[in-house]
């Protein structure tokens, strides 16, 4: 939940400057000295930035909780998932730069902020999607579908973690580490197709991009 809101409201508003951008013209000073990827690899790691030191702040307010309150959890039965916790940190920034990438790609499509958040509802809806499942990942949270819904990237950091903070043991160190494989592949193939919609949305004319012009353009 910390992840999605990180990442919606981070990207919402680099969707917001870069519709300002294109409307005032900026872009067109920007794009004589760097290209359409360095200014979206400049943004991103901007919005990663932002990102992780959010939930660095947010995990370390956990752990020191924690830490403070040790000895009253273990009295009530509450046990703190540490590991959790420092593989949340790994996961939250994988999934940080691949959702990141893709709606920064497509929001850069719009027009104006507003167009460009109409075009990211597909990557909202399929990453809230994992979460129609909760209950059953409650129940069965090393279940057939929560380990298969672990090698999707866009619910892979969220199960991983979900997972580990349920039942540590359940967990294979595979699964671990074929999932940050997954994350990493993953985010490869969304900065380029990011950088591609990137670079599209900053060459097509003003007005609603149509998807006529976005094949064109990427033919281009």
């Amino acid at each position: 939940v910390l992840m999605f809101i990180s990442v919606f409201t981070s990207t919402t508003e680099l969707i917001n400057g870069t519709a300002v951008e294109k409307e005032n013209r900026v872009v067109d000073v920007l794009l004589s000295s760097a290209n359409p990827e360095e200014i979206m690899a400049g943004k991103l790691l901007g919005l990663a930035g932002t990102g992780l030191l959010q939930v660095t702040i947010w995990f370390g307010m956990f752990g020191i909780a924690g830490l403070v309150f040790a000895g009253v959890l273990s009295a009530a039965g509450v046990e703190i998932p540490w590991s959790a916790i420092l593989i949340g940190v790994v996961f939250f920034l994988m999934g940080y730069l691949f959702l990141g990438s893709l709606m920064l790609g497509t929001g850069a499509l719009g027009s104006n902020a507003k167009e460009g958040q109409q075009w990211n509802i597909v990557w909202i809806l399929i990453t809230v999607a994992p979460m129609i499942f909760m209950e059953s990942f409650i129940r069965a949270p090393h279940g057939t579908l929560a380990q298969v819904m672990t090698w999707i990237p866009f619910s892979s950091a969220l199960l991983v973690v979900f997972r580990t903070a349920m039942d540590p043991s359940g967990i294979a160190w595979w699964e671990i580490l074929g999932a940050l494989l997954v994350m990493l592949v993953s985010i490869r193939l969304a900065l380029r197709l990011g950088a591609k919609l990137y670079r599209i949305g900053l060459l097509l004319p003003s007005g609603r991009a149509k998807l006529g012009d976005i094949l064109r353009q990427a033919r281009l």
